[in-house]
């Protein structure tokens, strides 16, 4: 109760009269749905930005990986060849190019 102008009024709360007025299907029917989970979508949003960065992370890496084995194959490759004495091939127009004489 509150007086204004003078008079004792009774002051009833906005919810009081839509739980009284509503039906609980209307109520449904009236929310704000955006409002009411814009704080989950964002979330929802930045936990699936985040799996996506680690995926992407993730990938980086094993991509990183096979080069370097690749690399290493193939710098072991190098190495067995000149413990061979085969060396790297002779480009042509090199010194040691005995074809030219």
């Amino acid at each position: 109760w509150v007086t204004i102008n003078g008079e004792q009024c009774r002051i009833v709360r906005c919810m009081d009269l839509w739980y009284e007025w509503l039906t609980v299907e209307e109520d449904c029917a009236l929310k704000d749905i955006e409002k009411e989970w814009a704080e989950e979508e964002q979330l929802w949003r930045d936990t699936w930005v985040r799996e996506q960065k680690r995926k992407e992370s993730e990938q980086q890496k094993k991509d990183d990986s096979k080069k370097k084995e690749k690399n290493v194959a193939a710098l072991s490759g190098l190495v067995k060849d000149s413990a061979n004495g085969q060396g790297a091939p002779k480009q042509s127009g090199d010194a040691t190019d005995s074809s030219r004489s």
